[in-house]
């Protein structure tokens, strides 16, 4: 796949989660967060599942099966996805939305850093001030005059670590084993037997709630696990962490224009500004140059 076509299909993925940004402001007064997510991911795992067999079957015998380090990897996947979806969450409860939002935003720097200091993985040069770009234009975007620390700000950031884990995870199964539909089936899966459970355990979630809000969890479950998160794993194996994190820093400014769109959420002149930054820090490590003796970072 060319490269173009897999941060296109990156750029499709952060769209598919930013339109979740709609059925979430709906559903919140109807279902709380950990049911919301246990029940898109539940729904999402249903409707993976017929691909996951389909794709199992069509891959030839003497490849067909995971070995112990696939297995480990895929179960990771699920871990990482479900504790970060988890701890946003959770801190969520304890900080503002603002602060939820941009905090969130650190694992666009913490890719390319893990990957540099831990993986010894190269990183290109043009990364760091795209990085920069985006996390200032996500800063203005959440209205942030000054940062106000609350008690919930460190379970986002280490929310933010999870998800920056999970890109690279992702990564490192990818170049091992091209199955995304089974991947994307069994993340789901793991995700959401560690948030329906809380759920079920700590937001009273019964089946007259979850009938309630089907068209909500369903429409997510389809957007942001079965169509995001399998675009996502496949457009991963043709580019790097570090570019992909940068790219699907675009879902905040896709949740910004269905909240103009949608819910007639205004955007003030500094939010735009900040879309702007997002933006152009795409452009920027999306068109810079690439030599030839130069690693794709």
């Amino acid at each position: 796949m060319p490269r173009l076509v897999a941060h296109a299909l990156l750029l499709i993925t952060a769209l598919c989660w930013g339109s979740v940004f709609v059925a979430q402001h709906w559903a919140a007064g109807e279902i709380g967060p950990f049911g919301f997510n246990g029940l898109r991911f539940l729904l999402g795992t249903l409707l993976l599942a017929p691909l996951a067999f389909w794709e199992r079957r069509k891959t030839p015998l003497r490849t067909r099966d995971f070995s112990l380090t696939d297995w480990s990897l895929l179960l990771g996947l699920g871990l990482v996805l479900g504790l970060g979806s988890a701890a946003q969450q959770a801190g969520i409860e304890r900080t503002s939305l603002a602060n939820a939002g941009f905090l969130t935003t650190l694992y666009v720097p913490m890719v390319p850093l893990i990957a540099l200091l831990a993986l010894r993985q190269p990183v290109r040069w043009i990364v760091w001030p795209a990085v920069v770009l985006c996390l200032l234009g996500t800063y203005l975007l959440a209205g942030l005059t000054n940062l106000t620390l609350h008690s919930g700000d460190a379970i986002i950031m280490l929310g933010a670590l999870f998800f920056a884990l999970h890109i690279l995870v992702i990564q490192a199964f990818m170049a091992r084993y091209p199955a995304p539909f089974q991947a994307s089936c069994l993340q789901a899966l793991v995700a959401c037997l560690m948030t329906l459970p809380l759920g079920l355990a700590r937001e009273g979630l019964d089946m007259s709630i979850a009938l309630a809000t089907l068209k909500y969890t369903g429409y997510a479950a389809f957007m942001s696990v079965f169509l995001g998160f399998t675009l996502q794993l496949i457009a991963q194996r043709y580019s790097s962490p570090s570019t992909a994190a940068i790219l699907l820093s675009m879902e905040a400014v896709f949740a910004a224009l269905f909240g103009w769109l949608i819910l007639s959420q205004a955007l003030s002149a500094t939010e735009i500004f900040g879309c702007l930054l997002i933006f152009v820090g795409v452009v920027l490590v999306e068109a810079w140059p690439r030599p030839k003796t130069e690693l794709q970072t």
